[in-house]
């Protein structure tokens, strides 16, 4: 059953991303090639304030089906003449990292922006969180009366957390453990540092679902409930703060750190090495 849940979430998650991506540029069948295809009609309206407008349309479209949908607003800013728009998506695919032969869940941002002189820039495929086939599947066997819908708000929740680092001044928990106290199951796993010739991330990648209660009875796992707990706060925190940047290095440094387990690391093994 865990398999048939996984490959069902899969199948909808494809679904929904060739419905949004259509609608948001005709023809696309990706997140990433619709944001390609607005950056290129953006190219060919007339100034700013077409450009924004068109940023806005995209923008209210995106907050109209977050709801049943598995894509949801990081942030948006607008004037008349310059506007911002950044979400994150939840897609079924490769691992983030080159080299690691896995799919699974990989939450995404995208950004789009346009200033008031008209310049602007687009940002696509940023790796926010991943979390592992093994762990969807481990989710569905542990949580009660898993549905597509709950499993969206937990791996929503991991991929604000990954968001919430990633977005933050620290590196004090790159290539560390993490644990995110969610929903009575903790997510846990790593933060990663991924690095292109384009661009760089730093994720949340959950590499299993435990059961809160279930760790609560091993005085071993107390780090890692306690580390749960504290992620989870300082998420609470940040966006009860209407995610005030002032706060979010402070917030992310306070979350105890727990050492990762270096080269005998299954996923340290297997990606490909960056030279510096």
């Amino acid at each position: 059953m865990s398999r048939i849940f996984a490959d069902r979430y899969r199948r909808e998650a494809t679904r929904l991303e060739r419905l949004h991506a259509n609608h948001l540029a005709p023809g696309t069948t990706t997140w990433g090639d619709a944001m390609e295809a607005m950056e290129g009609r953006m190219s060919k309206l007339g100034g700013p304030v077409k450009r924004t407008a068109a940023i806005n349309k995209a923008a209210a479209y995106l907050r109209s089906t977050q709801k049943d949908s598995m894509h949801f607003i990081l942030g948006t800013y607008s004037t008349k003449r310059s506007s911002v728009l950044s979400f994150a998506t939840i897609n079924y695919g490769p691992h983030p990292l080159a080299g690691v032969n896995e799919e699974g869940v990989s939450i995404m941002r995208h950004s789009l922006a346009c200033r008031r002189d008209g310049s602007g820039w687009t940002s696509t495929n940023r790796s926010l969180g991943y979390i592992s086939r093994h762990a969807i599947q481990r989710l569905h066997q542990r949580k009660d009366g898993l549905t597509q819908d709950t499993a969206t708000q937990i791996f929503t929740v991991v991929g604000m957390l990954g968001h919430m680092i990633a977005d933050s001044d620290s590196e004090r928990h790159i290539d560390g453990t993490m644990s995110l106290h969610v929903d009575e199951m903790i997510a846990t796993g790593m933060i990663r540092y991924a690095v292109s010739e384009k661009t760089s991330c730093v994720f949340f990648e959950v590499r299993t679902f435990l059961q809160l209660a279930e760790l609560e009875l091993s005085e071993a796992r107390g780090p890692m409930i306690r580390q749960g707990d504290a992620a989870f706060n300082a998420l609470h925190k940040w966006y009860k703060s209407d995610r005030d940047r002032s706060q979010l290095t402070a917030l992310v440094e306070a979350i105890p750190f727990i050492p990762g387990r270096g080269e005998d690391d299954f996923v340290y093994q297997n990606a490909v090495k960056t030279e510096a």
